[in-house]
Formats: C-alpha cells, structure tokens, sequence
C-alpha cells in the first residue's frame, strides 16, 4: 500500500502553497509535472520491470506445466 502524507503546514518547494507532501511538492505541483512527463523515466523503468517480472513468471508456469 502506498501512502501519501500532505502537511498543511508545510510550503510546497514549488508553488509555495501550503499542504506539501513528502517529497515536498503539493498535489498540485505533482499532477502539473506527471502530465508534463517529468517523472516519464522513473514510470519507464517500472513499467520495463514490471514486463519483465510478468515475463519471468509466465516462462515459469510453463515449464511447470
């Protein structure tokens, strides 16, 4: 499960806003750099992992088989 903690207290590092989470940025700031694609090569390299993690496990049932 993944958790996302958002202080009101804290300013965004970006907007300056209040109600920064964890890394700093608020929500906001967050969705403006997701459709931008800033965080494209981190969700890359998961998706390139999940691939080949699914790939593993399908080549294994087969030879169970």
């Amino acid at each position: 499960m993944i958790t996302i903690e958002i202080d009101l207290d804290k300013k965004c590092i970006r907007c300056k806003k209040g109600g920064a989470t964890q890394s700093g940025l608020c929500m906001t700031c967050i969705t403006k750099a997701l459709k931008h694609g800033e965080y494209d090569p981190v969700i890359n390299s998961i998706k390139k992992y999940i691939k080949e993690i699914l790939a593993s496990s399908d080549s294994t049932k087969e030879k169970n088989q």
